[in-house]
């Protein structure tokens, strides 16, 4: 946003105006693909086991592409997109500390409640953490660990009282081991469009008409385009490691 508010006489016309900045981002595509295949000697012995082998190879194709996108989306790739949402080294990383399950529940709220705080002050205020996303080992612990003097789970009391309303709690093995040093991770987010964004062109794994290769053999291509995760605005993003 660009512009500033100005005191004017009402008879002015001289207006001060506000503006959006129109700089471009440019994120590369990269193409994947999974298929399957089947010949006649696969639909002759499905068919005497009963079996619709042409459905199994289907879904093996759509499944194997779903991982394939979201362990890009979550870790990055290595070849084409060396980083993802739980490693990428523009976001804010701290050291939390106490960790979620060993200390009190009272350490863990607080542990929270610093990463939360953590994306309003790096942004002055401008973003609020929305999401947080947690190691599902953690995520467990604090789901079944009894809040002191309360009735409630110290998971549904972090997602009633903490700093930030309406928090949204997610869990993901990958932050088992994406901290420092190989330590737990977790991520307190504004999980906006603004701040980040995971390129996904033509909406993910898409299959095509089967072909005959041969006399007695059938192909069905499959292709994703996926250009891979985006950080738009790091401070937005804090890390707590060591959780």
């Amino acid at each position: 946003i660009a512009g500033n508010r100005e005191w004017f006489d009402v008879a002015a016309d001289d207006i001060p105006y506000a503006d959006v900045s129109r700089t471009q981002f440019l994120q590369e595509n990269h193409m994947a693909g999974i298929g399957y295949k089947w010949n006649r000697g696969d639909l002759e012995r499905s068919q005497q086991l009963g079996q619709n082998i042409v459905a199994e190879k289907s879904d093996a194709s759509s499944k194997t592409a779903e991982r394939f996108i979201h362990k890009v989306a979550i870790r990055g790739d290595g070849l084409k997109f060396t980083t993802g949402f739980i490693n990428n080294p523009l976001a804010t990383t701290v050291t939390a500390a106490n960790s979620l399950t060993s200390g009190t529940p009272d350490q863990a709220v607080a542990v929270v409640n610093d990463a939360l705080t953590s994306v309003e002050t790096n942004t002055g205020e401008t973003y609020q953490a929305t999401t947080l996303a947690l190691p599902t080992s953690s995520y467990n612990t604090l789901a079944s660990k009894r809040m002191t003097d309360t009735g409630m789970s110290v998971l549904n009391y972090i997602r009633q009282n903490a700093v930030v309303p309406n928090l949204v709690i997610k869990r993901s093995r990958h932050l088992e081991t994406a901290g420092a040093s190989g330590t737990k991770r977790m991520i307190a987010y504004a999980n906006v469009p603004e701040v980040h964004k995971f390129h996904l062109p033509g909406g993910g794994h898409q299959l095509f008409t089967a072909w005959q290769k041969g006399p007695f053999s059938w192909e069905v291509p499959g292709l994703m385009n996926i250009g891979g995760y985006e950080n738009r605005i790091p401070k937005a993003i804090t890390f707590a490691d060591g959780v």
